[in-house]
């Protein structure tokens, strides 16, 4: 789906960028930057004054409790919920049975 994200606020610290503007995006990758004035009858325009868009977070303290205990969490439902909640990272705390703190253990668990 083709959109046109209208007036809102754009944060990228690393591009330099905190303003108010538009951002068009075609088959999922941002096209332009900036006020865009005219665009084609198939993209779908969305108003999003008061709105603030900025790079993916990382949450980097989470407990997906796999292996050993999944009945809280797991890798599958913990990367859903970080995902819903706008993070593109995770880095997952080593509370798991066995503990997952070494690359030895990593691949015994594999195994």
């Amino acid at each position: 789906m083709d959109l046109l994200l209208k007036d809102i606020h754009l944060i990228s610290p690393e591009d330099n960028l905190n303003e108010v503007t538009d951002v068009l995006v075609i088959d999922g990758v941002i096209e332009k930057i900036g006020k865009i004035k005219s665009i084609k009858k198939t993209v779908r325009e969305l108003n999003l004054k008061k709105k603030t868009c900025v790079p993916g977070f990382y949450d980097m303290h989470v407990h997906f409790r796999e292996p050993g205990q999944t009945h809280k969490e797991d890798l599958f439902t913990g990367s859903e919920a970080a995902a819903n909640g706008g993070f593109t990272g995770v880095l997952c705390m080593p509370n798991t049975n066995p503990p997952l703190d070494s690359p030895y253990t990593d691949q015994e668990y594999i195994r």
